[in-house]
C-alpha cells in the first residue's frame, strides 16, 4: 500500500532539488546555503507536533475554551489572550482592554486644538494582531449571523473593511474580557438577520445597497409599502 506524502515534505524535497540545481559547482555556495535549508526543513517537520501540543493546552484549560465559543477566535488567540491578559482583575472596567492593546484612537488636545487619530498600537503586538484576524474571520469566514457580526458589517459598509476589523478586534477584546470574568460562553443573537434588512424584490433594482435606507429611497418605500408601481 503506497501512502501519502505530506504536502509540506513534498515542498521541502522540491527546494531541496531546486537548491541543489542553483548550487551545482558552487562549493562555497552550497556551504553557505544547504545547513540554512537542512535546518529549515527540521523546524517544517516539528511544525505538526507543536501544533498538537498547542491543541492539548487549549482542550486543558477550561478558560480558554470558554474564550473559543466567540466566533473566529481559535486555540492559538484564545491562549495569546489569556497568557497576556494574565489576571483579569487588573482592569476595572472591560473597555479598558480595548486601550491596554492598542486597539484604541491616539488623541491629542490642547486649547482649542481636538485632534483623534490612528490607533495607538501600545501593547502586545502578537495579541491585537490576532484579534485583526479573528475579527476578519468574523466578518468574513463565520456564517452564522450575531449582533457583534452585524455591527461590524454596517461599519464596513460606511467606512470600509479594514477599519471594521480594527473596531470589532477592539469588541472582542472586551468581550473576552467580560467573559472571563463572568465565567460565561459567548452569547449569540436570537435574531438570525440582524445585519440589514433587505429592501423589498419589487424594487430592489431601484434602490442603493441593502441595509441603506437613505432619504432619497424613501418614495420608493412607500410605494412599495403600499402596493404603488
Amino acid at each position: 500500500m503506497i501512502r501519502a506524502i505530506p504536502k509540506a515534505s513534498l515542498r521541502s524535497l522540491l527546494l531541496i532539488c531546486i537548491f541543489q540545481e542553483l548550487v551545482g559547482g558552487k562549493p562555497f555556495l552550497a556551504v553557505a546555503v544547504l545547513p540554512l535549508l537542512e535546518t529549515r526543513n527540521e523546524i517544517v517537520r516539528q511544525i505538526p507536533a507543536l501544533d498538537r501540543e498547542v491543541l492539548m493546552l487549549a482542550r486543558n484549560d477550561h478558560q480558554v475554551r470558554l474564550l473559543m465559543t466567540v466566533p473566529g477566535i481559535g486555540p492559538i488567540t484564545a491562549l495569546c489572550y489569556r497568557a497576556t491578559i494574565d489576571e483579569p482583575s487588573r482592569f476595572k472596567r472591560s473597555r479598558s482592554v480595548g486601550a491596554y492593546v492598542g486597539l484604541t484612537t491616539r488623541r491629542y488636545a490642547s486649547g482649542e486644538i481636538d485632534w483623534t487619530g490612528r490607533i495607538s498600537k501600545c501593547g502586545d503586538a502578537m495579541l491585537r494582531s490576532y484579534l485583526f484576524e479573528a475579527a476578519g474571520v468574523l466578518l468574513t469566514r463565520v456564517q452564522k449571523w450575531c449582533a457583534l457580526k452585524a455591527w461590524g458589517m454596517r461599519l464596513a459598509k460606511r467606512g470600509g473593511l479594514r477599519k471594521a476589523k480594527v473596531a470589532v478586534a477592539r469588541k472582542l477584546a472586551v468581550i473576552l474580557h467580560r467573559m472571563w470574568i463572568d465565567g460565561t460562553e459567548f452569547q449569540w443573537s436570537a435574531d438570525k438577520v440582524v445585519a440589514y434588512r433587505r429592501v423589498p424584490a419589487q424594487r430592489a433594482g431601484q434602490m442603493s445597497l441593502p441595509g441603506r435606507w437613505r432619504w432619497r429611497d424613501r418614495p420608493i418605500l412607500r410605494k412599495a409599502q403600499f402596493g404603488q408601481h
